[in-house]
């Protein structure tokens, strides 16, 4: 099996420590907004958190790829590093070169990260995982085309790949897009997938445009954002390319129906517009998520498409059980002296389903607000998608909770932190521990001393850890009921479910 894409959730997620998981964090953030590869053979280590990693080190070597620009960076901030593999004095195994890597300790594990020509051009430049999203959102839109409106037929994804009009389509895209000059198999399996998916579910309707930039695309995110004060389109809706007949037309129609609308309640009228074209396969959205190679097959789903779908979600209430914040002591892989967590868990359950929203700082490293990503264990897991940040301050402000979002609302050294700036800050975390928040520690004033004394090891992290104690003890202020509502509107955000999103298919 060859190196696939993996999420930078998928690679956390198979860390049982929280410790090491953050220490993952720490290393993934360094590197950037780039695309990870894997390899899940035992030749690289299985990363299968069972047998390997996040349990005891494998005696195998796992090996994490990503862009040239990216394993450079690792290695500006590792090479001189604890976790680097020699366990003193700095790193021994790694090159930077024209095929730079660097091994690294995660935890008691061993992990090389190192270049791989999946995400560079013909000329060695890095390509932006912005780029990759677009060629694979082009190349989806160029199938459905290809299916759809040209009535082509493909029994498997060989036989995509011997049709030399769509093959030529698809390697026009990587060229002109990414200046890649092959196709991996795996896309191309990935495209029929997708397609297969979409024509069991809708036929097909007589679509004459496959929009991805520009063009509807554009029409719509500036119509949401004119109409309805809404800034950025996936905050609506998350589809990635749309389908739609008669494009001229409906553009007027909508343009029509939203003339003089300025306010955020325009929101319903323009979904009841949305929905009506959606359910007449006249303005089709489609939210893409790429097919992992071990599925057989694709799934669609329609969401906030039709009222019985509503109906659905107004009858759905998750429970709220369980938050911790962790406040223990441990020593980092630098020798410094840090909180046990960087983050606080937000635990919402539906049946057999686990939502864990985890909140931390947006950057691992330094001074940030906060961010909120959720995972799901259950039927549901593929199905999560992030809460956004705006949204979230928006759900809290809804139940009149005031949270002040920048990171300089609060303490960032020790002396503002015994002053009690942003808050009470030991009253604060007495009330987490009377509402048997986990704290992992004996009392709330060790809590609050481990805290002070991080301020002067890792402010950014304790500064975070103030922004989660206050963004926790607001949410623990709702009675017992509104926490269970509030938790299922979070996940509504993350799935971006109701009444004030538009309607999408998914296909993941």
């Amino acid at each position: 099996m060859a190196f696939q894409t993996i999420d930078r959730k998928d690679i956390t997620r198979a860390l049982r420590s929280r410790a090491v998981k953050e220490e993952m964090d720490g290393v993934l953030d360094v590197a950037g907004d780039v695309i990870w590869f894997h390899d899940p053979i035992a030749a690289t280590g299985r990363w299968d958190g069972k047998s390997t990693f996040g349990v005891k080190p494998s005696t195998t070597m796992i090996v994490l790829k990503t862009s040239k620009a990216g394993i450079k960076k690792l290695i500006s901030r590792y090479k001189t590093s604890y976790i680097s593999a020699r366990k003193s004095g700095g790193a021994v195994d790694m090159k930077d070169d024209d095929k730079p890597y660097i091994t690294l300790f995660i935890g008691t594990q061993k992990v090389k990260f190192a270049a791989t020509g999946k995400l560079t051009d013909s000329s060695g430049k890095s390509i932006s995982e912005a780029t990759m999203t677009r060629m694979q959102e082009l190349g989806s839109a160029l199938v459905f085309r290809r299916a759809i409106q040209d009535n082509k037929e493909w029994s498997s994804a060989e036989k995509l790949k011997q049709d030399d009009v769509t093959m030529n389509g698809i390697k026009d895209i990587w060229k002109r897009v990414g200046k890649v000059d092959e196709v991996d198999d795996e896309w191309i399996t990935n495209f029929y997938k997708q397609q297969k998916a979409l024509l069991a579910k809708i036929g097909k309707p007589n679509f004459t445009e496959f929009n991805r930039d520009k063009g509807f695309m554009d029409f719509i995110s500036k119509v949401v954002k004119d109409c309805c004060g809404i800034g950025t389109k996936d905050n609506w809706n998350p589809a990635d390319i749309w389908l739609i007949q008669d494009e001229t037309k409906w553009r007027g129609k909508i343009k029509e129906a939203m003339a003089e609308q300025t306010t955020m309640k325009s929101i319903h009228k323009l979904n009841a517009i949305m929905r009506k074209l959606f359910k007449e396969r006249q303005v089709f959205g489609i939210s893409l998520k790429k097919i992992a190679a071990g599925d057989d097959n694709a799934k669609i789903e329609f969401v906030n498409d039709k009222s019985e779908f509503f109906d659905k979600l107004n009858k759905l209430r998750f429970s709220y059980i369980a938050a911790d914040c962790k406040m223990g002591k441990k020593t980092d892989k630098e020798g410094a002296i840090t909180l046990s967590t960087q983050d606080t868990r937000l635990y919402v359950k539906d049946g057999s389903n686990v939502y864990n929203f985890q909140i931390k700082g947006n950057n691992s490293t330094d001074f940030s607000s906060l961010k909120y990503e959720p995972t799901a264990s259950g039927a549901t897991a593929a199905r999560l998608g992030k809460a956004t940040v705006e949204l979230v301050l928006k759900l809290l402000k809804s139940y009149e909770l005031p949270f002040a979002k920048e990171s300089s609302s609060y303490p960032v050294n020790a002396k503002e932190f015994e002053n009690n700036k942003g808050g009470n800050w030991l009253d604060l975390i007495r009330n987490l521990q009377k509402n048997r928040v986990a704290l992992d520690t004996k009392t709330a004033e060790e809590a609050y001393d481990n805290l002070a004394f991080v301020f002067g090891t890792k402010p950014h992290v304790a500064n975070s850890k103030c922004q989660q104690i206050k963004w926790l003890n607001l949410f623990l202020s709702l009675s017992a009921e509104e926490r269970d509502k509030f938790g299922t509107d979070m996940v509504f955000l993350a799935k971006k479910e109701g009444e004030d999103y538009g309607p999408f298919a998914k296909i993941y």
